[in-house]
């Protein structure tokens, strides 16, 4: 099961808002369907091919554009990798809804048969800033277009390249 932080926070804040009761009602209709949406798009994603779902896990750190942190489990490793860049998924919930593909991708991106993470790291309101040099020397990763791939047992970064990554459409 993919556990999404951000699902709590969202739905207490928008659950607990007043006004009219049947707006109130077809608002959380609305919530719970946008949650099940982003759930089916987040589920069963096998990274390293053990045929056992991996978990995604995201910090949101609010504000109007500002930002997703990821971890990710492996079902094949006992430690939960953490990550430390930062995505802008545009809004709560912009990223694990499936809808910003540009910012964030899960998919068979180089036709190997599992599914990689394609991210867009270190941008704000859509401008671009400059990666940050440990980035580079702990992940080998130069770009704001990044991938996570699986390989030879463990999860590697990789600067999207589209002729590597021919199934990604930017």
């Amino acid at each position: 099961m993919i556990r999404v932080f951000t699902y709590i926070s969202f739905s207490l804040i928008f659950l607990t808002g007043c006004g009219d009761s049947n707006q109130q009602i077809q608002e959380d209709d609305d919530v719970e369907n946008f949650i099940r949406e982003s759930e089916n798009y987040m589920k069963n994603r096998d990274f390293d091919g053990d045929n056992i779902s991996d978990d995604l896990l995201f910090t949101y750190t609010e504000g109007a554009h500002c930002c997703y942190i990821m971890s990710l489990k492996l079902s094949s490793k006992q430690d939960t990798i953490h990550y430390p860049f930062e995505m802008d998924g545009g809004y709560e919930f912009g990223i694990v809804d499936g809808s910003q593909h540009n910012q964030f991708e899960i998919g068979d991106l180089d036709g190997d048969g599992l599914p990689e993470i394609f991210m867009t790291i270190s941008t704000y309101n859509g401008e671009e800033y400059s990666i940050d040099s440990n980035w580079t020397i702990q992940y080998g990763i130069t770009s704001n277009y990044i991938i996570f791939d699986y390989r030879n047992g463990e999860i590697v970064l990789d600067d999207y390249d589209p002729e590597k990554y021919p199934v990604k459409k930017k």
